[in-house]
């Protein structure tokens, strides 16, 4: 039988390198959550050293090339009912922060039949960037990423949860790329695809059907961030932006096929 968790908030970060921007992610976590936990992948600045500052319980992490297997470690340190997370450089909009601290906790921290999403707003690529919702406001234990890596899927891992219903709010989540866009750091892509081959070495699949997604995802990633979320409107740089995703889903499709093993 489990331990009871306290009700509460637990934030949880997975980053690695991210001194330059986890003030402003700790700083609105820290306003509405009761701990935080910090999970560092093999940070050489000073990360830890600016988490620890914040009081955050921070706990090291052996990269294996897969995010959802670090981000469910994450969660399994949380002490609290609910878990609530972003990225080192993500952080919680002013009116996100007033509806968690003084909503959120006071009309539905008691029912964990729910989870919310939230949209998520780019500072740097307004059109082309942002999600209109993601799941980031859950019960502890009831939502995690899928551990199960197949040819088609990313390191990502896939989101997976059970008996729950999803609130989307209009409540952003601010992401700034500043210093971790692939369009200005493309060591940063090459690292990404460097997990996802790394992760999915030696697993069978259709070579085929892997490179054929690869170049279909490519098509359809420029159809929706540039065309269908008018990301032109973001300029050159919004542009090249979205090149760099393109490329990044091509290259994987045709590594992937050329990496991993066929079916028989």
């Amino acid at each position: 039988m489990g331990v009871k968790k306290k009700i509460g908030i637990s934030g949880c970060m997975i980053v690695k390198d991210e001194s330059r921007q986890l003030g402003k992610a700790l700083d609105s976590l820290s306003s509405v959550c009761d701990e935080i936990i910090l999970v560092d992948t093999g940070s050489i600045d000073n990360t830890k050293k600016i988490a620890k500052s914040y009081g955050c319980r921070v706990f090291d992490y052996v990269w294996d090339h897969h995010y959802g297997r670090a981000r469910n470690f994450s969660f399994s340190k949380a002490c609290y009912n609910w878990i609530l997370y972003i990225d080192g450089d993500e952080q919680l909009s002013d009116i996100a922060i007033y509806w968690v601290s003084e909503v959120f906790r006071f009309d539905n921290i008691d029912d964990i039949s729910k989870m919310y999403s939230f949209p998520i707003k780019d500072l740097r690529f307004p059109y082309a960037g942002g999600n209109k919702g993601v799941i980031r406001l859950f019960p502890n234990g009831r939502f995690y990423f899928d551990e199960h890596i197949s040819g088609d899927r990313s390191s990502s891992g896939q989101k997976i949860v059970t008996s729950l219903y999803c609130i989307h709010t209009g409540y952003p989540i601010l992401h700034d790329q500043l210093y971790n866009c692939h369009a200005y750091k493309p060591e940063k892509l090459l690292r990404r695809i460097a997990d996802d081959l790394e992760a999915n070495n030696g697993l069978e699949y259709d070579r085929f059907k892997i490179f054929c997604d690869g170049c279909i995802n490519s098509v359809k990633e420029f159809y929706k961030r540039f065309w269908k979320k008018k990301g032109y409107r973001d300029g050159k740089r919004g542009l090249s932006w979205i090149l760099m995703r393109c490329f990044h889903y091509f290259t994987r499709g045709f590594l992937l096929a050329v990496k991993c093993r066929e079916v028989d």
